[in-house]
């Protein structure tokens, strides 16, 4: 489940670069947002949810412009989850 956590938190890594405008590969974008998709169907809770906007938020990002404050909620929100997957037992 350690590995589910790393997801996480370069999924906030790469939401961050989003919200500076910073570029990063086209391609890594559509892995995560596809990884992050899978993981949203391990099953319907409000972290899947999670996992399922931050894929949206990485997708959208690629055609229009995110605000920075929505980009910043997923990342608060995703990068706790990733952590507190890491440092559970």
């Amino acid at each position: 489940m350690k590995f589910l956590g790393l997801i996480d938190i370069i999924a906030a890594i790469l939401l961050l670069a989003i919200a500076l405008k910073a570029d990063f590969p086209t391609g890594l974008a559509i892995v995560f947002s596809i990884i992050l998709v899978i993981k949203g169907f391990i099953g319907i809770t409000f972290a899947t949810l999670i996992d399922a906007g931050a894929a949206i938020i990485i997708i959208l990002s690629l055609f229009i412009s995110i605000p920075w404050w929505i980009c910043l909620i997923f990342i608060i929100l995703i990068a706790q989850k990733g952590i507190i997957t890491l440092v559970s037992f």
